[in-house]
């Protein structure tokens, strides 16, 4: 049987927020009619505050696994700016409890939430989460959540390669969840769009197999491919062609 439920609000932006989320759940959490009393009649302004909150309850809520290191930067830098997506959750474990932008100064005044630790995930309702990890830590965070309900997307090279057995030899290192390997999707949407979208966890490609495949799937395509980057740390530079 489901209950009845009467809620009076005053108005106002946070009684808005409350009567929106409250109508949006009333399936979910079993009950059947609500009632809202307002003190005074909704002013034209309260209209733009009920698109504002609409907007906000549908963005998509993103956390960045591991986000100290250049790729997590460049995440929060381009979801920062994104008008579908909220920055729930940033973590780090070295620089748990410190401000993000105490880690990169570039984003004071801009991203200011503190760093969290992975083990608070279960605290945020995520929609997606993007790991910023080094390859052979993220195959660890996959397989520890596997059945949660957000989706993954792994931006290291731990899940580009469909295979234990060829990762394990370029990696130089075991693959722990071979199981990733197969529900993995090639992150790549010029080819995979579809499967992208229905997916739960995502390989993100690297940059070689990005340029190269862009180029090679152009029609009448008959391409070279020399890529070249330097290890700025021994100032070698690698040629893979």
């Amino acid at each position: 049987m489901k209950q009845k439920i009467i809620l009076a609000f005053s108005g106002g932006s946070d009684s808005i927020a409350l009567a929106y989320l409250a109508n949006n759940y009333k399936d979910k959490y079993n009950y059947n009619t609500i009632a809202f009393t307002l003190d005074h009649q909704l002013r034209k302004e309260s209209a733009e505050e009920v698109k504002h909150v609409k907007n906000i309850m549908n963005k998509i809520k993103v956390g960045i696994i591991g986000a100290t290191g250049y790729t997590g930067s460049e995440l929060v830098r381009i979801l920062k700016n994104h008008p579908d997506v909220e920055i729930a959750l940033i973590t780090s474990e070295s620089r748990a409890g410190e401000k993000f932008s105490e880690v990169h100064p570039f984003f004071q005044d801009i991203e200011e939430q503190k760093l969290k630790s992975v083990k608070e995930i279960n605290n945020y309702d995520l929609d997606v989460a993007f790991l910023a990890l080094p390859h052979g830590v993220s195959m660890n965070f996959v397989k520890n959540n596997a059945n949660k309900s957000f989706k993954i997307i792994d931006l290291s090279g731990d899940f580009r390669i469909k295979s234990k057995e060829i990762y394990e030899q370029w990696y130089k290192m075991e693959h722990i969840y071979a199981k990733g390997i197969e529900k993995a999707v090639f992150g790549s949407p010029e080819l995979f769009s579809d499967k992208i979208k229905k997916a739960d966890l995502v390989g993100n490609p690297g940059c070689y197999p990005t340029s190269a495949i862009l180029a090679s799937i152009l029609k009448d395509a008959n391409a070279i491919i020399g890529a070249k980057s330097k290890d700025f740390k021994s100032n070698v530079r690698f040629n893979k062609n």
